[in-house]
């Protein structure tokens, strides 16, 4: 799974980030199963398929998850990898892009995560997700922010903190943005419209938390079709001021 994700210089050097790197991040991609590591958990809820054995028994195939290990993040940086699909991804097919997340680490000073009260681990790191034509110029976005757990946490639920943590994202909100950007004539289409400003929704944009964890937000740029999807992202900001 992991070599089939490459890291976007083009997400990192994104012209819509406020600033500019003082010290380069650190990204690498790779895969965990629950076949070759001790410490995977299938998370709460996921739908495992199964297969049979020549026997004639049933038993869970393989599972695996993607790990983006990313180091020296600055505030207000993006990082990320992305893939492509040369056929292309209808999407209108589907009302629902489910994701399970799990996040750990720590801070500069050797702080992990973890061990910060709730509120304030869940303020240092945002997935994102874009779902477009090209990875900065034609996409829809979701960006939910994370709550750190430790990778030891000793069972699924608390590992995975699906709660907080988990994506469900409705489809549809996506076409709903798009419209509701379309009918703002102070939009232009190259810039980033999100479906809210300072807390408040933008007319007619669709709400990210009737379905998502609180803190999520959707956003759109050009003109990106759920039709046909040739290029996903998926990476972590450091929301934090510059």
């Amino acid at each position: 799974m992991g070599s089939q994700w490459r890291a976007s210089e083009a997400v990192t050097e994104d012209d819509t980030l406020m600033t500019d790197a003082t010290t380069e991040a650190s990204l690498s991609v790779s895969s965990i199963n629950n076949e070759e590591d001790a410490v995977y958990e299938s998370p709460t809820g996921a739908i495992v398929s199964q297969s049979r054995t020549l026997r004639g028994g049933l038993q869970n195939t393989r599972e695996q998850a993607l790990v983006l290990n990313v180091t020296d993040l600055e505030g207000g940086r993006q990082t990320g990898v992305f893939k492509t699909y040369s056929q292309g991804i209808d999407l209108l097919k589907y009302s629902n892009l489910r994701m399970f997340l799990h996040l750990h680490g720590e801070l500069g000073d050797g702080t992990a995560l973890s061990d910060l009260a709730e509120t304030e681990g869940r303020k240092k790191v945002k997935f994102f997700m874009r779902l477009g034509a090209n990875e900065t110029q034609d996409y829809y976005e979701y960006e939910q922010p994370l709550t750190p757990s430790r990778i030891t946490a000793g069972s699924a639920e608390l590992l995975w903190r699906p709660e907080e943590n988990s994506m469900n994202l409705l489809l549809s909100a996506l076409n709903q943005l798009k419209v509701a950007r379309d009918r703002d004539s102070s939009a232009p289409l190259d810039s980033v419209y999100w479906n809210e400003e300072n807390g408040q929704l933008k007319p007619g944009s669709p709400d990210a938390e009737s379905f998502a964890p609180q803190g999520a937000r959707l956003a759109i740029k050009g003109t990106p079709s759920l039709q046909d999807i040739s290029t996903v992202v998926i990476g972590i900001r450091n929301p934090a001021p510059p």
